[in-house]
């Protein structure tokens, strides 16, 4: 079961890689 704040955080990180890789 996972919690709002842990879906956020690896929404988060999932946007922070697309910034570095932009071309992904």
């Amino acid at each position: 079961m996972k919690t709002r704040l842990e879906q956020q955080r690896q929404l988060t990180i999932a946007r922070e890689q697309l910034s570095q890789n932009p071309h992904l």
